[in-house]
């Protein structure tokens, strides 16, 4: 009970900074982290190629869009596919302030990891209190 409540919870803080779109039939599977500097997004391309993939930013928008291809090995006959193939597409509107200049993303064993740094503007900071 206490872990579906802060499952819960958890869950709203994201959706305050973030709502995302599938705008295509075979999208993929999404993880989305926060650090106090940055977000993480994690999303499943099992064979799709670095060269594969778009992303982009542009006014508070986040596209991920890719194309994952399975060609059957010649003279194969395929009796069954459970694997999706084709165009995916993933729009996420992000609410909050982000570093646009320092995003990353890396491809690394079917994972494809986009970090947004947040600007300094939307960092946690401690105020000093002056002395008179």
């Amino acid at each position: 009970m206490a872990q579906e409540l802060i499952s819960s919870r958890f869950a709203r803080l994201f959706d305050d900074a973030f709502t995302t779109t599938e705008t295509t039939r075979s999208s993929v599977p999404v993880d989305l982290a926060e650090w106090e500097d940055r977000f993480e997004l994690q999303f499943d391309v099992p064979g799709v190629r670095s060269e594969d993939v778009s992303i982009e930013y542009q006014e508070g928008s986040l596209t991920i869009s890719g194309n994952r291809q399975i060609t059957p090995k010649d003279g194969c006959k395929l009796h069954h596919r459970e694997r999706r193939t084709g165009k995916f597409q993933r729009v996420f509107s992000i609410q909050r302030d982000i570093d646009v200049d320092a995003i990353s993303a890396s491809n690394e064993n079917g994972v494809l990891t986009v970090i947004l740094p947040k600007s300094d503007r939307a960092r946690p900071r401690k105020i000093e209190i002056l002395r008179n």
